[in-house]
């Protein structure tokens, strides 16, 4: 498992651990931190797109 997947993991772990709480200030900080997750995957997907190599394996270490 590579460490972006075991990342990624362990925030899915985080937020399913509130999944079963449910009123309006948890919700309203699930919607907050949705618009913090859009935000950043869209950068990242920006990212990979640049180069075909950007996140993979085979990119060159500055």
């Amino acid at each position: 498992m590579s460490r972006c997947s075991k990342k990624c993991n362990e925030i899915k772990a985080k937020i399913d651990s509130i999944s079963g709480l449910d009123d309006d200030y948890i919700y309203g900080k699930l919607i907050q931190l949705e618009l913090i997750v859009e935000q950043i995957v869209s950068q990242i997907e920006i990212y990979a797109d640049a180069d075909e190599l950007n996140g993979t394996c085979f990119k060159e270490k500055d």
